[in-house]
Order: structure tokens, then sequence, then C-alpha cells
């Protein structure tokens, strides 16, 4: 028999109920509106389209714009440098760290792929 969409929505709603009841999930009015910091300027200029931390550094970040590149930091946001080597001036969608290799990214872009060295 096909339940209808209130059903459906009900049904759901209790689910999702149990669950938090279940794991004794709580929110704080601190948790539903977090503080955000500027960490000014990361060297791509314009918009940050893509953000990656490195997941053998944490303190390690890449920040890809629409304008000037990547913009990098080795101290977790604190301060960041432009990345050197990437000639488009196009933007960066997205990165990718190497599984084995901690010093080698992918930098995807609207004028193809990059590689760090």
């Amino acid at each position: 028999m096909l339940r209808t969409t209130r059903q459906k929505s009900i049904q759901l709603l209790a689910y999702v109920a149990c669950l938090v009841l279940t794991l004794g999930v709580t929110t704080s009015p601190a948790q539903l509106n977090p503080r955000w910091d500027a960490l000014n300027e990361p060297g791509n200029l314009g918009r940050v389209e893509a953000v990656a931390v490195s997941p053998y550094d944490v303190g390690t970040i890449l920040a890809g714009g629409d304008v000037f590149g990547v913009g990098l930091s080795t101290n977790g946001g604190v301060t960041w440098e432009q990345a050197i080597g990437i000639t488009a001036c196009s933007e960066i969608n997205d990165f990718t760290f190497h599984p084995a290799k901690a010093n080698l990214v992918w930098v995807g872009t609207l004028s193809g792929p990059y590689q760090s060295t």
C-alpha cells in the first residue's frame, strides 16, 4: 500500500526524534549561531571558491579563489602566502591530496588540472 507524503514525513520526523533521544544529542544556542573570525586575504584575491585542510598536517590549509590562484597557510590560517606556479588566473574549483604523498596535491581549475611539486 502506498503511503502519502504526509505519512512519510511523520515517519521521518518520528525516526529523527528517536535518533536524537537515543544519542542524547543536544544543541546549545552557541552551536546554532557560531562566531566567525576573518583570516584576512589568503593570497588569491577575489572570492574563495575552495578550501582544503591537509590530511597529513591540520595546520596546512589551501584556499582557492576565482581570480589569482591558491593561498597557502602552514599555521592553521593565522598567516597566508600566495602559492606559485599556477599560470592561468582562473577559478580554483577543488583540491585533492595524494593518499600517500603529503606534498602532492592536485588542483582543479577552469583551465585544467595542476599538480604541486
